[in-house]
């Protein structure tokens, strides 16, 4: 065989030295994320993440970056670790920012591109207020495409012609003012693919038959890219409910309207004032002559009722001589239309409240929303992006203004309040609304007659993932947060438990990013989103306070929550394959406390040279935070070492092993501390021999070589040695000639040694 001078060129011999990059501790070593980045998993130990279509949804699981406040703590970890969900250093707007129930400061984001808001660009981040540490950052983000957006070439006027002057929509007659925002599909379970596109509303029809529409047309080239249905009804399945005024039956003979307080009424004479949750109000006044005061149903602090029966909204005014009382006694004389009135009324301040009361931060809801009664059309209630509304006795079905039905559509308008996408979340987040201000399984009792309701949600135990209609589909968040509820019943009692779920509710409200795909109102996200905000020292790997009762009522619609183990082992700086001989080799593990507690004086290293035979054991060094340190005894080069770390618990005694199965191993690569080092600059007594006599062509000689070349002229050996600094000389087959041949030089059929 003919061979070149490369292969035998040696440079700065170094006896005895490490063979692999970085097993000496001198190179850069790359840890990545799961998701093939460096990022949040890799900065902080036992971070765990959610992936959909292989993007990274939710980053979870213990304490990530801190900061002076929750929300420089949070714009410090999207800084750091946006690109872990495909945008480097978003650009994120702060939409609110809310105390959670167990202290933690839940903050809100819209994304924005190019300096326009991006619709359905959201992000979350949940801060724990011990060291205002990030546990908790999900976003759906998009991604500004590449040599940026294409430029604006149609004004809002020409891009609301382009839907209102021609086809289907021309009818509509109503159209709001266009604005520029960024769509991109992607965020709705579409294409991806970021655009400038005009935002306006188009709305027309009737109160029975509404139409309502939002439109987003591309601002480069009219294009229409979505158009986003604003009517929201309740599900017209030939099945209805319906509740009475008192409980949560509707209007019906065998339901007959009680007194029940109108809570946050205004109440207007000399000032206004307010009546309490009780329906009891105090207005300060000076003097002692009779003054008229007026409640109105129109004018409540977050209702205002609107009669589209023509009946008038429900008002009274008395003479009052100080200090009373006033009585005021709204629909003395029942009947359906006025009924309704009281009951649409009564029910949105309930909900209202439900959510103000356990999230006071929150102000999205704050304001006074129309609830148009009595529409002249049957079996149905909507919302429509601006307003709930509710039908007249018709077609076999109650007046479907009443209880759960107008939770269910007030639900509506939070999901818009959150910032977050209807269909199937928003069916079942209503339904949730319903089930937990109420406190049952059913949603529209008895809607379309006894028996016959719009949803019942025990009996329906929809399972994930779903693939049906969207207010089938929305059933299994209903369903889960309703064994939620019953599960924390039996663990706390009815009452404690529904409280407990309720603020829990409320507190995921804060924090969820909502439906998968559209479909799936409920989804593995959404677990993990109940057990941060059940969570209470930011470390998810060690379980929540309810996880027994969340992982029963996910696990029940097939929803399976992260496991916690009984204690997790974590590598921080990871665990070498490679190690020095004749040295002892330092690990270093985390144990973190899952649902067990550990044992700190029991953690034990065990390990074996070789791959067979029993494992001695050495004890490790407990540190801080759960970090042990050990070293492996002195072992010679080329044996393999394999080693497993263990400890035991309060629970357990006999312990657990990580590896369990198995063991980790690492081979011994060098023997440690060189023997020899020599740059062959000058004479060390290295001696030449072999078949090649000295002087020959081929032989072993320290020269500063020459390249050599093929025959033509391509180079194929170097003409410089391997080590950097001054010299020169390395040991080479030959000392060619300037332009000598590939093989002027070779060791054909002889040795040289």
């Amino acid at each position: 065989m003919k061979s070149p001078i490369l292969p035998f060129l040696l440079a700065g011999l170094a006896l005895s030295t490490p063979a692999f990059a970085g097993s000496a501790g001198g190179d850069a070593v790359c840890v990545t994320s799961e998701s093939g980045r460096a990022g949040a998993l890799a900065a902080f130990p036992g971070a765990r993440a959610l992936t959909e279509g292989g993007k990274v949804v939710t980053v979870f699981g213990v304490p990530m970056t801190g900061g002076a406040t929750p929300q420089g703590a949070a714009a410090e970890f999207w800084k750091a670790y946006g690109a872990d969900f495909g945008t480097a250093e978003p650009e994120l707007h702060i939409t609110r920012a809310t105390r959670l129930g167990n202290g933690s400061m839940a903050i809100a984001y819209e994304q924005h591109l190019a300096g326009l808001p991006v619709d359905r660009g959201i992000a979350r981040a949940v801060v724990h207020p011990d060291g205002n540490r990030v546990t908790y950052a999900a976003a759906r983000l998009a991604v500004e495409p590449e040599g940026g957006f294409a430029g604006i070439h149609l004004t809002g006027e020409q891009a609301v012609a382009t839907v209102s002057e021609a086809g289907s929509y021309a009818a509509l007659g109503e159209w709001s003012d266009p604005s520029l925002v960024v769509h991109d599909a992607g965020l709705g379970g579409g294409e991806p693919g970021a655009k400038i596109a005009w935002k306006f509303n188009g709305r027309g029809g009737t109160g029975e038959n509404p139409r309502g529409y939002t439109f987003f047309v591309d601002a480069a080239n009219g294009e229409l890219l979505e158009v986003r249905n604003m009517i929201l009804n309740v599900d017209i399945t030939g099945t209805a409910q319906g509740m009475g005024t008192p409980g949560v039956k509707p209007d019906s003979g065998s339901n007959s309207p009680v007194a029940l307080p109108l809570p946050l009424l205004r109440v207007k004479g000399p000032s206004t004032v307010e009546t309490s949750m009780l329906g009891e109000f105090l207005m300060t006044y000076g003097g002692t002559t009779a003054v008229n005061l007026t409640v109105s149903l129109g004018d409540g602090r977050w209702a205002r009722v609107i009669d589209r029966s023509g009946s008038a909204v429900l008002s009274q005014t008395l003479s009052v001589t100080p200090p009373g009382p006033a009585s005021f006694m709204l629909n003395s004389s029942p009947s359906q239309y006025t009924t309704a009135q009281v009951n649409a009324y009564i029910g949105t301040i309930e909900i209202h409240e439900y959510f103000k009361t356990r999230a006071p931060e929150f102000t999205g809801l704050d304001a006074q929303i129309p609830a148009n009664v009595n529409w002249n059309e049957a079996c149905n209630a909507y919302f429509d992006g601006s307003s709930i509304n509710f039908f007249r006795i018709n077609g076999g079905c109650v007046n479907t203004a009443y209880s759960t039905v107008v939770a269910h559509e007030y639900g509506h308008f939070v999901v818009q309040q959150l910032g977050l996408a209807q269909n199937a979340f928003g069916e079942g987040f209503g339904d949730t609304c319903a089930i937990l201000l109420y406190d049952t399984g059913i949603v529209g009792q008895d809607f379309c007659g006894p028996g016959c309701h719009i949803r019942n949600i025990d009996a329906a135990n929809k399972q994930y993932p779903c693939g049906g209609a969207i207010h089938d589909c929305g059933q299994v968040l209903g369903g889960v947060w309703r064994d939620l509820r019953l599960n924390l019943g039996s663990v706390y009692g009815s009452e404690m438990g529904l409280e407990i779920a309720r603020q829990l509710h409320v507190d995921w409200a804060m924090i969820t990013i909502g439906e998968q795909n559209g479909s799936n109102a409920a989804w593995p996200q959404t677990g993990i989103e109940a057990m941060t905000v059940d969570d209470n020292d930011g470390n998810l790997l060690n379980g929540t306070p309810n996880y027994p009762s969340l992982n029963y009522a996910f696990g029940k619609h097939g929803i399976a929550l992260p496991v916690i183990k009984p204690v997790n082992f974590v590598y921080p700086s990871g665990l070498p394959s490679t190690a020095s001989g004749n040295t002892p080799i330092p690990l270093t593990v985390q144990i973190i406390d899952g649902s067990e507690s550990s044992l700190p004086e029991s953690a034990v290293l065990e390990y074996r040279v070789g791959t067979a035979g029993g494992f001695s054991s050495k004890p490790m060094q407990a540190g801080s935070n759960g970090v042990y340190t050990v070293s492996l005894p002195r072992i010679e080069c080329g044996e393999t070492v394999e080693y497993r770390f263990g400890i035991a618990t309060q629970q357990t005694p006999s312990g657990y092993i990580d590896p369990a199965a198995s063991a980790h191993s690492l081979m011994v690569v060098s023997g440690g501390t060189p023997v020899l080092s020599d740059s062959f600059e000058a004479s060390t007594g290295f001696t030449v021999s072999g078949a090649i006599s000295l002087g020959a062509a081929g032989r072993w000689v320290a020269v500063d070589p020459n390249p050599a070349y093929d025959g033509q002229g391509v180079q194929t050996a170097p003409g410089d040695d391997a080590t950097g600094g001054t010299g020169v000389k390395c040991f080479v087959t030959g000392a060619n000639a300037p332009t000598g041949s590939a093989t002027a030089n070779d060791v054909d059929g002889v040795e040289t040694i």
